[in-house]
C-alpha cells in the first residue's frame, strides 16, 4: 500500500534522506510519525529504522558533517536535528532480555520483521518506505487503526512484563484512536498487570497520564478505573468519572490538571505521578475547595468570596466546574457563583505594592494589608480606585494596632 505524505517532500526530511543513503543501506520510517500521518494527526517527530549497524550510522552522517546525538548506543539509538525537525534512528533490534522497563540485552539484526515483533501495538509496527512511498504492515496496523482497535503484537502478557509501561500506553492510544469497546479478556490481562505500574517511575507514569488526558476519547478513564488502573496511582471519584463528558461540554477549556482534580478524591496522592509543584499547588487546592463546598452546599456568595481571597479566582471557578458538572442539583447555584466571580472580576481594581509603599504601608504588611483588601473588594459592591486606597490605608492604621 503506498501513501503520498504531504512531509516526505519537505526539506530537512528529503535532506536526510540524501544523506543516508550510503552503501546499500536500507532505512523506513516507523512508529508515530506513520500512524498520525494515515489519521492525518499532526506529530513533532519522526523515527527511523536502519539496517545499518549504530557505529556505521554515526561514522557516515559526521563525516557529512552532521551533528549526532549519541542518545542511546546500546540500543542502537542515535538522534540529528535538522532544520528544527528531530529524527531519531535507531538499528533492527530483537530484544534478548528486558527488565519490565526497557531491554537490558539487544540483538541487532538485518530484518524488519523481526525488529517489528519487538514493538508494542500493530499500528506502531508500520515501516513507510521514503523513496515509493510504500508501507509494510506486518500485522494488520493499518486496519487496526482504521477500526479503532488496539492491539497487542503477540501475547499481551508477554509484551506488558517486557515494559510495565505499556499498560498506559495501552490506554493512550485507546483515548486516541479507539473507537470499540476493548476485548475483555485484555481488559482482564492489564488488571491483573496494574501493580507493576508502581515499579514505574513518577515520570513515565506522568507522561502517559497527561497524554491520556490530551486524547479525544476520555470514556477511557471510566475503564481504567474499572480495570483498577487509575487506583494504582490516585483515588478515582468514580461518580466523577462516569460524568466526565459533562465537565468537557460545560467548559471548552478544560484543562489537565483540573481533569485530575475532577476525577480524584485526595490530594495527599499526588507526588505519585505529578511533577511540577505549581501543578500539585492548583490540584490540591480545586479538590480542597470541590470538598469544601460539597460539604457545606448550599452556600452563601460570601462564603465563596473568602474561598477567593484564600484560592485564587481561577481554582475557584475551575473547582464549581467541577461541582457544576457533578451534581445536578446544585448546578444552577454554582453557575450563578461562576458568572458573578467572572463579572466582579473583570472589575477588580490592579492595587499593587507600588500602591501601598505610596501610602507609607511597611514592606512586612503589604501582603497582609492587601489580601484584606481583597476580600473587601469581594463582600462589597464595586467601588472607585480612590476608595480602595483609602480602605487600604484603614486596614493598615487598623493592623498597627493589633
Amino acid at each position: 500500500m503506498q501513501y503520498k505524505f504531504s512531509w516526505l517532500n519537505n526539506h530537512s526530511v528529503t535532506h536526510l534522506n540524501s544523506l543516508l543513503c550510503y552503501e546499500n543501506h536500507i532505512f523506513k520510517y516507523v512508529g508515530g510519525c506513520v500512524r498520525d500521518s494515515i489519521m492525518n494527526k499532526e506529530f513533532n517527530e519522526f523515527d527511523i529504522a536502519s539496517n545499518f549497524p549504530v557505529e556505521k550510522n554515526i561514522f557516515y552522517l559526521q563525516n557529512k558533517g552532521v551533528k549526532v546525538i549519541e542518545t542511546s548506543v546500546a540500543h542502537g539509538t542515535i538522534t540529528v536535528i535538522l532544520e528544527g525537525k528531530i529524527f531519531e534512528i535507531t538499528t533492527l533490534r530483537k530484544d534478548v532480555s528486558t527488565n519490565g522497563r526497557q531491554a537490558t540485552q539487544v540483538e541487532f539484526i538485518d530484518d524488519f520483521y523481526e525488529d517489528a515483533k519487538r514493538r508494542d501495538f500493530t499500528f506502531n509496527a508500520l515501516y513507510l518506505c521514503p523513496t515509493t512511498g510504500e508501507i509494510t504492515d506486518f500485522f494488520g496496523g493499518i486496519e487496526d487503526l482504521k477500526n479503532g482497535h488496539v492491539k497487542f503484537i503477540g501475547n499481551p502478557q508477554e509484551r506488558i512484563k517486557e515494559d510495565n509501561l505499556r499498560i498506559l500506553r495501552f490506554f493512550r492510544f485507546y483515548a486516541q484512536y479507539g473507537t470499540n469497546v476493548p476485548d475483555s479478556n485484555l481488559l482482564n490481562i492489564l488488571k491483573e498487570n496494574a501493580p507493576l505500574l508502581k515499579m514505574l517511575t513518577k515520570e513515565r507514569i506522568n507522561g502517559e497520564i497527561y497524554k491520556i488526558l490530551n486524547g479525544s476519547n476520555l470514556s477511557v478513564l471510566t475503564i481504567m478505573a474499572k480495570y483498577d488502573i487509575l487506583q494504582q496511582f490516585l483515588t478515582p471519584d468514580l461518580n466523577a468519572i462516569d460524568n466526565i463528558d459533562n465537565l468537557r461540554t460545560n467548559n471548552s477549556q478544560v484543562n489537565k490538571n483540573l481533569i485530575i482534580a475532577y476525577i480524584n478524591e485526595d490530594y495527599t496522592n499526588l507526588t505519585n505521578f505529578i511533577l511540577k509543584k505549581n501543578d500539585i499547588k492548583e490540584i490540591t487546592a480545586i479538590i480542597q475547595i470541590k470538598y469544601f463546598i460539597e460539604k457545606y452546599s448550599p452556600m452563601e456568595f460570601n462564603e465563596i468570596c473568602h474561598l477567593i481571597v484564600k484560592y485564587g479566582v481561577c481554582n475557584i471557578i475551575n473547582a464549581l466546574e467541577c461541582l457544576q458538572s457533578k451534581h445536578v442539583n446544585y448546578r444552577s447555584l454554582y453557575c450563578d457563583f461562576i458568572n458573578k466571580i467572572q463579572e466582579k472580576s473583570s472589575k477588580q481594581p490592579n492595587i499593587t505594592g507600588h500602591d501601598a509603599l505610596a501610602l507609607n504601608i511597611e514592606n512586612k504588611h503589604i501582603s497582609q494589608c492587601l489580601e484584606k483588601l481583597s476580600l473587601y473588594f469581594w463582600l462589597n459592591p464595586i467601588r472607585s480606585k480612590d476608595v480602595y486606597l483609602k480602605e487600604l490605608s484603614r486596614i493598615y492604621t487598623l493592623q498597627t494596632y493589633i
